[in-house]
């Protein structure tokens, strides 16, 4: 790969990395809430399926990982908080991973 290239690149996941700390700061707000309206459900729905598609961009593979699980349970008929909770601790410790923290 070219410099340019590889300067493009490391640039792209800068800002990425930056963007994952908003995201994450979001995700902790909502597991720190005792309870989720359904403005809440959608947003981590989103939330996740966001980080579940870009995370294997970036080489993430865990945030991808982590989010297509908790996207899946809360689509589901059945979810329930507590499952919801550990699915979301575990995207959480996925983005920590990411960001080194």
């Amino acid at each position: 790969m070219s410099n340019a290239l590889n300067e493009k690149l490391r640039i792209l996941q800068i800002q990425y990395l930056e963007k994952l700390a908003e995201w994450r700061d979001h995700l902790q707000a909502f597991h720190q809430k005792e309870n989720w309206d359904q403005k809440d459900l959608e947003r981590l729905i989103y939330l996740s399926h966001k980080l579940s598609g870009s995370g294997g961009m970036y080489g993430y593979n865990e945030i991808s990982s982590a989010g297509q699980a908790l996207e899946s349970h809360l689509l589901s008929s059945s979810h329930d908080r507590e499952t919801a909770s550990a699915l979301l601790q575990s995207l959480l410790s996925a983005c920590e991973d990411a960001l080194g923290s």
